[in-house]
């Protein structure tokens, strides 16, 4: 198949996409805990539009459930099969 000492950049492609799915699912995610629409990821395209995007990340998500589910600070989840514990 590839040698990957012959050409190192298609080692480091299928790398780069292994970890970049997951990165964008989670800071879609993050997106949607602020409510915002995951299509705000692509403001990243510009260099003004990393600022945006970095204060989405820092600010705190909001209160109780919106359009994108429930609060996920304050929901009941089951500790590795035993009672359920509330955070928040």
């Amino acid at each position: 198949m590839f040698r990957t000492h012959e050409n190192p950049n298609i080692l480091s492609a299928i790398v780069h996409l292994v970890h970049s799915v997951p990165s964008l699912s989670i800071f879609v995610r993050r997106l949607h805990d602020t409510d915002r629409s995951g299509w705000w990821y692509f403001a990243a395209v510009t260099i003004v539009g990393l600022i945006p995007l970095f204060i989405f990340s820092v600010i705190r998500g909001t209160a109780g459930p919106n359009r994108f589910g429930p609060d996920p600070v304050n929901t009941e989840a089951p500790l590795a099969g035993g009672p359920t514990v509330r955070f928040g």
